[in-house]
């Protein structure tokens, strides 16, 4: 942001809110966590030629931020050692025909 006593410059922030899921459990068990915030998504920007402005003379820009009515939802899981097992028994079942092969 740049601000001036010749320039009066208004910056804008368009802010959305943000739910993250996130499983943060160890190998074996699920532990889902919710996680909540905000985030910019979007800037603008507003230049008027002038010294200040009528009401406070000394005043040369400002900064805004909005609430863009946004919700943002994310999802975060991982591979549980439940999942794999399948994986783990195919390769042993393949493993033992090739040695009977």
């Amino acid at each position: 942001m740049e601000f001036s006593y010749d320039i009066y410059r208004s910056y804008y922030y368009g802010i959305n809110y943000i739910e993250f899921y996130s499983d943060d459990g160890v190998i074996i068990f699920e532990d889902s966590k919710i996680y909540s915030g905000y985030r910019i998504d979007s800037n603008w920007e507003s230049v008027k030629h002038e010294h200040g402005n009528n009401f406070y003379r000394t005043t040369f820009g400002k900064i805004t931020f909005l609430g863009s009515g946004k919700k943002e939802i994310y999802h975060r899981t991982y591979q549980k050692l439940i999942d794999q097992i399948p994986q783990i028994v195919a390769l042993y079942h393949i493993y033992m025909f090739w040695l009977n092969f």
